[in-house]
């Protein structure tokens, strides 16, 4: 679903269908797209750490923007697309039931994902009220 987006704009694809192509591209490359964006991001979160430890002052804050806009963020989306290209020339088209098969399976994890949300929610709310009466009776001592 990394490339979404790229569906979005390109396909003119809406909603789940550019979550269904997306998934159909990525599916069986999983791993290596992740390894691909997980070197993008090795690649550029160790410039703007330079760029953060040596960039003291107006001009240096100057030179940071310019790198992050003319450098880091072009490559940061460029590089998915590429990835999207490739994966997109590699894939055939999405037959009717396997489109339907993948609608399937996304629309499950959306509501696992919002059943989980409530969840954590109703937890951490709990946890929150057990928290504060501590919080009350150990003024009150």
């Amino acid at each position: 679903m990394s490339l979404s987006t790229y569906v979005f704009f390109n396909e003119e694809k809406r909603g789940l269908k550019a979550l269904v192509s997306s998934w159909c591209y990525v599916k069986n490359y999983g791993w290596a797209v992740f390894g691909r964006l997980l070197f993008l991001w090795v690649l550029t979160i160790p410039i703007y750490l330079l760029l953060g430890l040596f960039g003291k002052g107006s001009g240096a804050s100057l030179i940071q923007s310019a790198v992050s806009l003319f450098i880091v963020v072009p490559l940061s989306l460029i590089y998915p697309y590429h990835l999207y290209l490739s994966l997109k020339a590699a894939k055939p088209p999405l037959s009717e039931e396997e489109e339907s098969k993948i609608k399937k399976r996304i629309t499950l994890f959306i509501a696992i994902g919002a059943v989980a949300l409530v969840l954590i929610l109703v937890f951490a709310g709990s946890l929150a009220v057990k928290f504060i009466q501590k919080i009350s009776q150990f003024r009150n001592s």
